[in-house]
């Protein structure tokens, strides 16, 4: 490592260790924002050593922390919504798209292979989104339907780490999450309760009766090797689940 790179971990470590300690005395979300940019730094000099992913995904993280700070403080904090906010803003979007164009360039076109699961990579990336948005929307807000959206974002994210080949790999492994995410539905809404509007229970019941029933015709129509009449068996379960659950929560609201 030659001593322009050696400076620029000494300057990375010195943002954070500034950073930190205006953070004790004035406790301004900026000074954390400030505190990843040094971490940045460091990162950014680390991957052009070596070109490894992994830098750029631990890269990712922070960006997704300072993305976090920035929605924070438009719900949460608003009295440091000031023009320094916007630049934050800015920034984090430039870093954003640094990050996306150094993966294109310099893995994407070694590894053209990866193209293929552009797909597969979008629908993970969109599940996590929701599961970012809700649960920033949850804390600023603390509006229970949001805990049922991070949920969604798991299917979406589960549905896509399967996908292959234009279609889901149905597995066990594959049925046991989906079911696990089903469950961790049930149990969220049961804990609602009467805590939320009957308009956003029925989405919500909606919305887990539609990936109970998808669940169940992949199941059906999957190479799992069971029997039909054990397919069957399972997904007549699921439906008597679903049901239970459906009027169980509409008789809980008052509305049966």
């Amino acid at each position: 490592m030659n001593n322009n790179r050696a400076l620029l971990i000494f300057i990375g470590i010195g943002i954070i260790l500034y950073s930190l300690v205006s953070y004790l005395g004035s406790k301004s979300p900026f000074n954390i924002f400030n505190c990843s940019l040094g971490v940045m730094v460091i990162l950014f000099v680390l991957y052009n050593e070596d070109k490894k992913i992994n830098y750029l995904t631990i890269l990712f993280y922070v960006n997704i922390f300072q993305w976090f700070i920035s929605v924070y403080i438009l719900f949460n904090n608003p009295v440091y919504k000031t023009i320094d906010y916007y630049y934050y803003l800015m920034g984090s979007l430039f870093f954003t798209l640094v990050l996306v164009n150094l993966i294109r360039i310099n893995h994407l076109k070694i590894k053209t292979n990866m193209l293929k699961y552009k797909k597969k990579l979008m629908i993970q990336l969109i599940g996590v989104i929701i599961i970012i948005s809700c649960l920033t929307s949850f804390i600023a807000y603390y509006y229970l339907i949001f805990l049922y959206g991070i949920t969604l974002g798991l299917v979406a994210f589960i549905y896509g780490f399967y996908y292959e080949d234009r279609k889901v790999n149905v597995s066990t492994k594959y049925v046991r999450d989906m079911v696990s995410v089903l469950v961790l539905q049930i149990i969220v809404l049961c804990y609602m309760g009467r805590q939320i509007s009957i308009e956003d229970l029925s989405y919500a019941l909606v919305f887990s009766i539609n990936i109970a029933v998808l669940l169940s015709i992949q199941i059906y129509t999957s190479d799992l090797k069971i029997s039909n009449a054990k397919k069957e068996n399972i997904i007549g379960i699921g439906a008597i689940v679903v049901f239970i659950v459906f009027f169980g929560a509409l008789a809980l609201k008052g509305h049966l």
